[in-house]
């Protein structure tokens, strides 16, 4: 039969297009070889300031590095996908290094990162993530990802660790916008919420094994050739960004929020944005739960808990502070308070540590929050749910614990070593 008009079905060529089934067979052969391969990501560091040897983290109260990725593999050409990312980020390597040469120096450390085998299944940066686990992980900041940095130029989206979403929308709310220099990118904000990160890109390892707040940015618009042969250079420059505006207003954001996180003496977290996240998201589990009797009241105290946590450090984090170790305690609790999120991994997929988001288990790439409670409602698996709603329960108190703890300020191995399973 024919398939049913409108632009979603019907193609551009004169003839009706079908949907099958058809009288005819076709045999698909494919030629796939399957053969051991080096998966080489290229690091570079700039050295930060006030950062110290590895042992000496715990020690002085510093925190560790700042870490931005892209993947260079693809699977054609990859104009979009990933090369508009890797040019974005050799240019912020390039403004970087201008800075360094004359006499700028970050408090943070600076790791740029061109990572390898994303397409196969995320394997550069997740083999990175593992072997580092124990000192540049153990320590590290934030990851900002920018796979697609341009893949058109209708709008700008972004989907983060909440704790970022105000650092985002201030340095949005100053970059150019590419078609309008009268205007910012926060005007082509794609709208609403800040999005919540799955997986899909090599923030997953950083973000959902080890609890390092996290974010990816795009400028999107009609791309319709991902993937594909198509996502070539002649692409870009005739439809997407002829003038690779696009592409200089996301390497300037990537590199304004890089400046930000590694140079201010008091990191520009915004806790509460993340606590008011986590009430909308408790909320969104109450009709599932309640029909089938699972109790949400030690999640909502919880939450409460952290809202008000949140609070506290927020406005301390405003203050003008001089002691030194007051600024460290501070820094650290804001840096490390996402590890307190990580369980001891999720029913099912146990890689998975991440109480608050997880991809969706049947949503691909897209993110579910807390997964472990919503899909064990989904599978009407209502002992699973209990249980995940004490898990997630006690790693949001922990959450808001570390936070509030302004004397114990050691860090990435407090937070982790906080029991989250009940």
């Amino acid at each position: 039969p024919s398939a049913p008009n409108g632009a979603d079905f019907q193609g551009g060529l004169e003839f009706a297009y079908t949907v099958g089934p058809s009288a005819f067979d076709v045999r698909l052969v494919t030629d796939n070889r399957f053969v051991p391969g080096k998966i080489p990501n290229i690091i570079a560091t700039m050295q930060g300031s006030d950062d110290s040897s590895d042992e000496d983290y715990d020690e002085d109260g510093s925190t560790g590095p700042i870490i931005l990725g892209n993947h260079r593999d693809a699977w054609v050409f990859g104009a979009v996908d990933p090369n508009s990312g890797t040019a974005a980020l050799l240019e912020v390597g390039r403004c970087l290094s201008v800075l360094y040469t004359k006499g700028w120096r970050p408090r943070r450390s600076i790791i740029l990162a061109s990572w390898s085998g994303e397409e196969y299944g995320l394997l550069g940066s997740t083999a990175y993530a593992e072997m580092h686990e124990h000192d540049i992980l153990k320590h590290a900041v934030a990851y900002l990802n920018v796979d697609m940095a341009v893949s058109g130029n209708k709008k700008l989206e972004a989907s983060a660790t909440h704790s970022l979403d105000r650092l985002f929308f201030d340095v949005a709310s100053i970059v150019p916008a590419p078609d309008d220099p009268e205007m910012t990118l926060i005007d082509r904000w794609g709208g609403g919420n800040m999005g919540t990160l799955g997986s899909g890109s090599d923030y997953t390892a950083f973000l959902d094994r080890y609890g390092i707040a996290s974010l990816d940015m795009s400028y999107v618009g009609d791309y319709g050739v991902y993937h594909s042969a198509y996502d070539s250079f002649h692409w870009m420059v005739t439809e997407a960004d002829p003038e690779f505006l696009c592409h200089q207003a996301m390497a300037r954001l990537w590199l304004v929020m890089t400046v930000r996180l590694a140079s201010r003496p008091i990191l520009p977290f915004y806790m509460t944005g993340q606590a008011s996240m986590l009430l909308k998201q408790v909320d969104e589990l109450s009709d599932a739960a309640a029909a089938v009797g699972v109790d949400l009241t030690p999640l909502k105290v919880a939450s409460a808990k952290f809202v008000e946590a949140s609070r506290v450090i927020d406005q301390d984090a405003s203050k003008n502070e001089d002691d030194r170790r007051k600024v460290n305690s501070i820094n650290r609790r804001l840096a490390y308070a996402e590890r307190s999120f990580l369980g001891s991994g999720l029913p099912g997929r146990t890689w998975f540590k991440h109480l608050l988001q997880a991809p969706g288990y049947y949503l691909g790439y897209g993110s579910r929050a807390f997964p472990g409670i919503a899909e064990a409602l989904d599978g009407g698996d209502v002992i699973v749910a209990a249980k995940q709603v004490k898990v997630a329960s006690n790693a949001v108190a922990a959450a808001a614990n570390f936070l509030s703890d302004a004397i114990n300020h050691g860090g990435a191995d407090d937070a982790h070593a906080i029991e989250t399973q009940g």
